[in-house]
């Protein structure tokens, strides 16, 4: 790029789930790690979950290079002490994750990117200082793959969002059942 930085593009894997909607997911759940959780992950400058809109007819993601050296290739140079201070940096970002609870379980999109979905939609109605990234988005059903395979893709499957586990859990059973 003219600034120097460097970026890359992914493609979805069709084995994820239905592309544009895990596509979509993606970029909104890695807004909100970025944006609310404060969290190093690299950023979207572009993407797109609509293949029909533009001329490649590919859903992407345009993401920056992460800065560094893969931690892999330095690991077994490090100290001990070294190896541990890295652990505890690793769980302590993981550890913040578990500062929100979300009022359902689902899957996190952007608003404006919710004309394409069905199913209930849910507002990440959270109590937080950063409240204007979580305006933007919303919960709604799960993109795993299992529930969007072959001729599941058009049943009509309980894809959540759930309140509670146990709702998630029955749901299970029920799509299975029919």
């Amino acid at each position: 790029m003219d600034n120097g930085s460097e970026v890359f593009t992914k493609l979805p894997n069709p084995n994820a789930g239905p592309i544009p909607f895990t596509t979509a997911s993606e970029v909104a759940t890695r807004e909100l790690l970025l944006d609310v959780f404060k969290l190093p992950v690299p950023r979207i400058p572009a993407w797109s979950s609509e293949a029909s809109k533009i001329p490649v007819e590919a859903e992407y993601i345009i993401e920056e290079r992460a800065p560094g050296v893969r931690l892999g290739s330095l690991w077994n140079q490090r100290s001990q002490d070294t190896k541990l201070k890295l652990v505890a940096q690793v769980a302590e970002m993981e550890n913040s994750l578990t500062t929100i609870t979300f009022p359902k379980h689902g899957c996190i999109y952007f608003k404006e990117d919710l004309d394409f979905l069905t199913g209930n939609t849910e507002d990440l109605d959270i109590d937080l200082a950063d409240t204007e990234a979580l305006k933007r988005l919303s919960i709604v059903p799960l993109t795993a793959a299992e529930l969007w395979t072959d001729t599941r893709r058009d049943m009509e499957l309980d894809r959540g969002p759930w309140k509670k586990p146990s709702e998630y859990t029955q749901a299970l059973g029920r799509n299975e059942i029919t």
